[in-house]
């Protein structure tokens, strides 16, 4: 690569191709900062590669010549497409970044080939045809994977690829069905759960799956204090291995929705023998099994023998790359099978599908934060001020139906001018600078920077900070801020998502809603364990979220459009809520592929 650089130095003091011109080595070697003995191995090694043609001067006073014979414009492309093809796309983005500057378009022709690389591919290795699927996602660093600690969207999908629960949740039919459990029961007041084991099933690495396995996760999940989901086994007093194939959970009160908290990803199974979480490994029993996670990738490989049928795809890569105009969105991401800049959506044998997401963003304000936010009157201001209607009319996108709320979906009628500036006067507000957190991504951008532009026209003033997720949800990060712009994924669990929304730490609803508030509503969550019927149980919740929406905790915003453009070849191409596939029952209808 050093080679590479030194030819490109040299060739911008005059950048014409196949015209001899005069150049010493005295000259080289103050451009490139070395001895002339190094500028004759640099000058030799050039020609080797055939990269220049050189005709040392003869006598005094007369200068060698060179003639380029290469345009170092190629050999960038090619050094850059030569790195992605070992894997390093972080290395290879990085060349591409330095010499920007001095060939403007090359980050396009580079774009433009590496987009042919996604979607189905088929590769042949060791005379065995390979069917992989190579997925463009927004920059990353290494994913977190250990279930515990998980947050966004992407990482959930990712563990859930690779790990099995004890029972999973059908969304289709709403009713919880068998995982790594085929069968349990639970005593009449639903304090005492007996989980039954399947046998001959393996983790990746080859060890047997057993209830000495549930009983490690449940414990280590239990007893780590640093995670935010300490809430979904709150009431967990023991974990009691009968047999290899049985095991035994005790509650310390009742809970008739235990098997379905015992569903979440947070709780799903790990191998006992593997100590270390902190690595960015994960050994599970799922459908796929992680074979690498870096910077530059995550690559999944398909588990042969894997209890509930071998995946069709034998490897799935997610690249980790920047679009041109920045990170990727989800809902631009069209699940990533191919870049939203290659949809063609009149081209033949292609299919283009919308999906609206469960997800719903929202704005959190903190009323446990001395300020203006403390004031219902104000709160009622911003309310009225920032109509979700509005926002989804005049920044567009993939933006698409306004949310009422979380489980709720009674429209509320916006306030007129005249209400505003009553409550606004009635309020405590007196131009303070209220600060919002949200995410670093473009569509968090956008919906800040209408938000600021919506309050100005009412003289509030606010200061946007755009973090990481790391830090962003943080406790005290979220206890700062004074409004938190976000996203909650409210699907066909609608018990679940909305208890993780109200109990989990790294929630802002949790962290924003006034400490004696909270502790009524707590209540009344214990309460709701108690009822048999999960329509019951949503009844309370709907409740819950009532109390929270008339004393204007959160103002829901909008529900998202997720897209699919794909060859009409992929068969089983069904987005969730959350706007991903599960990988597993992906497959193709091959025949142009052969």
């Amino acid at each position: 690569m050093v080679i590479l650089e030194h030819y490109v130095q040299i060739f911008l003091q005059r950048s014409v191709l196949n015209e001899s011109f005069p150049l010493s080595m005295e000259e080289i070697s103050a451009t490139l900062l070395c001895t002339q003995r190094n500028s004759k191995l640099i000058v030799r090694k050039w020609e080797e590669l055939g990269w220049i043609k050189w005709v040392p001067g003869r006598g005094r006073g007369n200068k060698s010549q060179i003639t380029y014979l290469q345009d170092p414009f190629g050999l960038i492309l090619e050094k850059s497409k030569e790195l992605v093809k070992k894997g390093d796309i972080t290395r290879a983005n990085k060349v591409i970044h330095d010499y920007t500057p001095f060939f403007p378009t090359i980050e396009t022709e580079f774009q433009l080939w590496l987009d042919q690389l996604f979607g189905f591919q088929v590769e042949t290795k060791n005379h065995k045809s390979i069917d992989k699927l190579r997925i463009k996602i927004g920059p990353q660093p290494k994913y977190l994977l250990d279930p515990t600690l998980i947050t966004l969207r992407t990482h959930y999908h990712i563990v859930e690829q690779i790990c099995d629960r004890l029972v999973s949740f059908d969304k289709e039919n709403g009713m919880v069905v068998p995982g790594l459990s085929f069968h349990w029961e639970c005593t009449p007041d639903a304090k005492v759960w007996t989980f039954y084991l399947r046998k001959g099933v393996r983790f990746h690495n080859g060890a047997p799956f057993s209830a000495k396995d549930v009983a490690f996760t449940f414990n280590r999940f239990k007893e780590n204090k640093d995670h935010p989901y300490q809430w979904l086994l709150n009431s967990l007093v023991e974990v009691k291995v009968i047999n290899d194939h049985c095991i035994m959970i005790s509650l310390s009160e009742s809970n008739y929705m235990f098997h379905e908290i015992v569903s979440s990803v947070h709780l799903s199974i790990l191998c006992s023998i593997q100590k270390d979480f902190k690595e960015h490994n994960l050994i599970g029993t799922g459908p796929f099994k992680l074979k690498r996670n870096d910077e530059s990738m995550l690559v999944l490989e398909a588990n042969d023998s894997y209890f509930q049928g071998r995946p069709y795809l034998d490897v799935i890569e997610m690249w980790n790359l920047e679009s041109e105009s920045g990170e990727l969105n989800q809902s631009e991401l069209a699940f990533g099978l191919y870049p939203k800049d290659m949809i063609r959506k009149t081209a033949p044998g292609r299919s283009h599908n919308y999906h609206l997401e469960m997800n719903v963003q929202f704005l959190s304000l903190n009323g446990n934060k001395k300020g203006p936010l403390e004031d219902i009157h104000f709160r009622k201001a911003l309310k009225a001020i920032l109509s979700p209607l509005k926002l989804i009319n005049e920044v567009g996108g993939h933006r698409q139906q306004v949310a009422e709320g979380f489980i709720s979906k009674d429209l509320i009628d916006p306030s007129n001018k005249a209400a505003i500036h009553e409550l606004l006067t009635t309020s405590s507000y007196n131009g303070e600078t209220l600060q919002l957190f949200t995410f670093k991504e473009r569509d968090h951008f956008e919906d800040v920077e209408w938000i600021q532009g919506q309050c100005e026209k009412y003289k509030i003033r606010i200061e946007s900070n755009f973090l990481d997720a790391e830090t962003l949800l943080k406790a005290e990060t979220l206890q700062q801020a004074d409004m938190i712009h976000d996203s909650a994924s409210i699907d066909e669990q609608t018990e679940m998502c909305f208890l993780q929304l109200l109990l989990a730490k790294n929630s802002p609803v949790h962290q924003h809603i006034p400490v004696p508030l909270l502790q009524k509503i707590s209540t009344s969550i214990e309460n709701t364990y108690c009822l048999k019927s999960s329509l019951d149980r949503v009844n309370e919740l709907q409740k819950i979220e009532n109390i929270l929406l008339e004393n204007v905790q959160f103002l829901p915003l909008y529900r998202n459009r997720t897209e699919i453009d794909a060859d009409e070849n992929l068969k089983e191409a069904k987005i969730n809520a959350q706007g991903w596939i599960d990988f597993r029952h992906l497959w193709f209808k091959k025949g142009e592929y052969n």
